[in-house]
């Protein structure tokens, strides 16, 4: 093809040669499926939560002389 720029060794000769021109980007380009669409959000959602609950929640705590205290999960897990 005129005016190809060098390949320098950084692109497979295999892949260059199926992109034979812009129009041809769309049919290499490949699109993420609907399913991991809705995963990654869900996953974001739920670590978001996770962390806020780690960070503003609280959880007992169950000492051996009977008391109980509150404590955020962060704190019970650094000390």
């Amino acid at each position: 093809m005129a005016g190809k720029e060098p390949n320098n060794g950084i692109f497979r000769e295999k892949s260059i040669n199926k992109v034979t021109g812009p129009g041809s980007l769309n049919d290499y380009i490949h699109i993420n499926s609907p399913s991991v669409r809705i995963a990654l959000p869900a996953f974001v959602i739920i670590s978001a939560g996770m962390l806020t609950r780690g960070i503003f929640g609280k959880a007992a705590v169950h000492h051996e002389d009977g008391s109980v205290e509150e404590v955020t999960p962060v704190t019970y897990m650094i000390n």
